[in-house]
């Protein structure tokens, strides 16, 4: 049996194995705080039963550790009341390689899987994949563009995620946005197409999603932290180079992030509230994402976590406080997406599809006015 975080997005290290117990703790590697993000492989165990015991806190989402057998399809374990800081699972007879991890994987081939789909079934032609800039490792960071029909005057919608490496959730979001703005029959989705080119990027962090990095926290600061005079990482500059060619024209932002492990506001779907103007604008999208929105997952907009409020501070060096000052969209803002559950119910990856699409929805309905 070997067990191991050579995959891209892994993160494990294994201190001690005693038979089917393996006590393993996640790696914070240049994390300049306690985080939770780790993710591991389990080779040659097929029909074994194995006791994972993590040695650095309680690491697990609202419903447990999620495991795959193929490292696309993922499943929930469930969380166990006592002891909180250890799962126990029984590994399929005929799985050689299996995955677990604190949530679903997203990575350059997840990416790469929704990138044919998109092209093969459900939007041939429409995506123009680009290169924002080579990241410090020298991988390229992904640029999508959706251009509009429009040849002169079109407007722009920017998105971006994983500024934070770990926070997975947000890249199924993302594509539910993508699959709607690229089908959507709608008269007003006919308006959008016509009126306004989409610009996506959908790994901020490239190196730490491949690496498997927290993200968060990393010293001397993290990506969202990076956004000042003098940013210290290419993905940043590059953005806010393709920010400010495009400020006369840039209607939207959002930037889409996955909260704290889980508990209380952590197991919602919510934006971050914005100090005026920007709230006033918040509040007409949340009140029509909340309206539009009748997917598996429950979407309240009275989670919003108000400006001022706990560690909602409105720092300007993080992504949409920079695009705020820098560029003066009509919107700006920050969404939280939950990693185990919202609600009460749990989280899959097609349950954030459909929010990202009903936000798709909301969101061409909010620029239309």
């Amino acid at each position: 049996m070997k067990i191991d975080a050579e995959f891209p997005g892994g993160n494990i290290l294994v201190e001690h194995i005693d038979g089917n117990t393996i006590d393993v703790r996640q790696d914070l590697r240049d994390t300049g705080e306690w985080w939770f993000w780790w993710a591991l492989r389990v080779s040659g165990a097929a029909g074994r039963t194995l006791t994972f015991r993590f040695t650095n806190g309680d690491v697990f989402s609202a419903c447990g550790p999620c495991a795959s057998w193929n490292a696309i399809d993922w499943h929930w374990l469930g969380r166990t009341d006592s002891p909180r800081t250890s799962f126990t699972v029984t590994i399929p007879p005929r799985v050689d390689v299996a995955y677990f991890s604190f949530a679903p994987l997203y990575t350059q081939r997840h990416l790469e899987r929704f990138l044919r789909e998109l092209e093969t079934r459900i939007a041939p032609g429409r995506v123009e994949r680009g290169t924002l800039c080579a990241s410090e490792h020298g991988r390229p960071v992904e640029l999508l563009r959706v251009p509009a029909k429009r040849r002169n005057g079109a407007r722009t919608v920017a998105l971006i995620a994983r500024t934070h490496a770990c926070e997975v959730s947000a890249n199924f979001v993302m594509e539910g946005i993508l699959s709607e703005w690229l089908t959507a029959q709608s008269p007003g989705a006919a308006w959008l197409h016509e009126n306004y080119e989409l610009v996506v990027v959908p790994f901020m962090d490239k190196d730490g999603v491949e690496e498997g990095d927290q993200g968060k926290a990393r010293k001397p600061h993290d990506h969202n932290r990076d956004f000042g005079a003098s940013p210290l990482y290419a993905s940043v500059r590059a953005l806010q180079e393709l920010l400010l060619g495009c400020k006369n024209r840039l209607d939207f932002y959002l930037d889409i992030h996955a909260p704290y492990l889980r508990d209380g506001i952590n197991d919602t779907i919510f934006f971050t509230g914005q100090p005026q103007p920007w709230q006033t604008e918040l509040d007409k999208l949340t009140a029509l994402v909340e309206d539009i929105h009748d997917g598996h997952l429950p979407y309240h907009s009275a989670d919003t976590i108000a400006h001022g409020v706990d560690w909602n501070k409105g720092l300007a060096a993080s992504s949409a406080g920079w695009v705020q000052i820098a560029c003066a969209p009509k919107f700006a803002g920050v969404l939280e997406v939950t990693y185990g559950k919202a609600h009460e119910v749990d989280v899959t990856p097609d349950g954030l599809r459909e929010f990202g699409a009903s936000l798709a929805k909301a969101m061409a309905s909010y620029l239309r006015g």
